[in-house]
């Protein structure tokens, strides 16, 4: 029905197959809800050519902003994002702000609210500034709390705040990073932000299946990373109009070359293939009607089974 019953559905079809299986989609932040679902049935996948959802840089910082509002003790996360976006505050800052913490008995982030600690530091002022972000944020989160607002809502006054997109302008890949970011910002409006310990214990069981070996596992693939493999069993996902094809194609008039690219995925199936398409799907916050996508006509019926597992 929406994306999120089809990666449970594809989760559970990968538990069940026979041989090989890969998981396909159009573009990276896909990823994430078949991520969080394989987790949640115990299967062991392994992303292609990249990182997982909640490895990638930009999914990394934003949640150890959303951990540091969780819990203000959390050295590790204020440490990784005391300097994102810059702030003039380098090893040598950050390093004399750790003995200032030890010495004071207190976390990272209480050592920057206190002044008195680092004054004789040259970039006081950029700590300073840092620790007056943190605190209007603070200050914002309880009032998003007391409107029952979600952590969404939370997410977007940190992007907000930090110009944390001006900043993926400057990295590459910053279209894709800003997809990523759009994705996790779409999935956290399904948690309330007085609820933020859930949301971010949800993210780390899925990080942390990347402790187990690599041996049986489901691969999770782009459609561009999987070309020159071949699997017993292919589930594409997101088969539908602005996806596959992607509503840059449609744009940019390279309509062929999403043809080309369904041929690529269709073909790395050696005896399963399977094409999925939600009717509803979560996108930068709204959820939106889907359409299966105009490739599907193209496909002699004598080839498919139709399953309609809204109705099932």
């Amino acid at each position: 029905e929406d994306h999120e019953a089809e990666a449970r559905y594809a989760s559970e079809a990968a538990s069940r197959a026979q041989g090989s299986v890969a998981i396909l989609y159009r573009t990276n932040r896909q990823s994430r809800a078949v991520e969080t679902e394989l987790v949640r049935d115990g299967v062991k996948y392994l992303v292609a050519n990249g990182r997982a959802f909640y490895e990638r840089r930009e999914i990394q910082d934003l949640l150890c902003y959303l951990r540091l509002a969780a819990n203000p003790r959390d050295d590790l996360a204020c440490e990784r994002i005391i300097n994102v976006p810059k702030r003039l505050i380098g090893k040598t800052t950050l390093a004399a702000l750790r003995d200032a913490a030890a010495r004071s008995g207190s976390s990272l982030l209480a050592a920057a609210r206190s002044p008195e600690l680092y004054a004789g530091l040259r970039q006081h002022k950029a700590v300073a500034a840092f620790a007056d972000l943190l605190d209007r944020l603070e200050v914002a989160r309880r009032d998003l709390v007391d409107r029952d607002e979600t952590v969404a809502a939370y997410l977007d006054l940190v992007a907000d705040e930090t110009n944390y997109g001006e900043h993926l302008a400057q990295l590459a890949d910053p279209v894709d990073r800003r997809r990523n970011v759009a994705e996790l910002i779409s999935h956290a409006t399904t948690f309330k932000l007085a609820n933020l310990t859930d949301f971010l214990d949800e993210c780390a069981l899925v990080q942390d299946q990347d402790a187990v070996d690599d041996s049986g596992r489901v691969l999770l693939s782009t459609i561009h990373a999987a070309k020159g493999l071949e699997f017993d069993n292919v589930l594409l996902l997101g088969f539908e109009e602005l996806l596959l094809p992607h509503y840059f194609s449609l744009e940019d008039g390279y309509l062929e070359e999403e043809r080309r690219l369904l041929y690529v995925a269709m073909t790395r199936a050696r005896r399963h293939l399977t094409l999925t398409h939600a009717h509803l799907r979560l996108l930068n916050g709204f959820t939106r009607a889907s359409e299966r996508s105009r490739f599907a006509n193209h496909i002699p019926d004598h080839h498919l089974t139709r399953l309609n597992l809204a109705s099932s």
